[in-house]
């Protein structure tokens, strides 16, 4: 009797679910991010994806960026940083945002 197939079935599965579900920075995203930081790349949302996987993925479900929160990314960012201690570089927190927020913004189009 094998047992260990279902078992990896099961593992895959669940490494397949972790951030798979992120959207990849496009370039809309980046036409998106550009009217309010005309600087940005899509290294730069790249990066930000990356970011809010590892570092907000790490300690909870990460939130469908699709959907920004009533009161927006920054505060959410902000109230982490502030209220959970969450260390974040001024630099990744600004990636983080602005994947984020180009990212609900071109959801909402």
């Amino acid at each position: 009797m094998k047992t260990g197939a279902p078992l990896g079935l099961a593992m895959a599965a669940l490494l397949a679910g972790c951030g798979g579900g992120l959207p990849e920075p496009t370039p809309a995203h980046v036409a998106a991010a550009q009217s309010s930081a005309p600087e940005v790349t899509l290294a730069d949302l790249a990066r930000g994806r990356s970011r809010y996987q590892a570092k907000c993925g790490s300690c909870h479900a990460l939130r469908d960026p699709t959907r920004a929160p009533d009161d927006g990314w920054q505060h959410e960012i902000d109230e982490m940083r502030t209220k959970q201690g969450v260390v974040l570089s001024a630099g990744d927190a600004r990636d983080v945002f602005l994947y984020l927020d180009s990212v609900s913004r071109v959801a909402q189009r």
